[in-house]
């Protein structure tokens, strides 16, 4: 990268120095080329670098979406009080007996309809479709 930089400078000096009007300012200004000849590649590679990443993370998206379809054929599978139960406590984080109060039912009926979603939504998700 610095070779290039040198060489483009190089060749910027050549252009311009028909117009340096005080030959003893040379150096201040050659040194000023080569600076912003250096500015300009690291922004190239910071450029490139920040490019490269967003092409990664791009790659990486559909992947995430994939998944999120499969979670949401998965809980769509579950019957209405099963989905209902995995809902409250995976997505909103209720307990066994908070679900049971909001779905109006003895914590035991909670309890069985959250371990049957469970074991359906991970069968679902590895693909196992029982």
């Amino acid at each position: 990268m610095a070779l290039v930089a040198v060489q483009d400078t190089r060749i910027s000096i050549l252009r311009g120095i028909g117009g340096l009007r005080e030959p003893s300012r040379f150096a201040p200004w050659a040194f000023g080329i080569l600076r912003r000849r250096c500015i300009d590649r690291i922004r190239s590679a910071q450029n490139r670098r920040s490019y490269e990443a967003t092409v990664e993370l791009e790659q990486s998206l559909p992947a995430v979406a994939d998944e999120r379809v499969a979670i949401d054929q998965a809980f769509a599978a579950l019957s209405p009080d099963q989905r209902l139960a995995a809902q409250l406590h995976f997505v909103e984080g209720l307990t066994l007996a908070e679900i049971a109060a909001v779905q109006d039912v003895p914590l035991g009926t909670a309890k069985t309809r959250l371990f049957h979603a469970r074991q359906k939504l991970k069968a679902a998700l590895e693909g196992d479709d029982t």
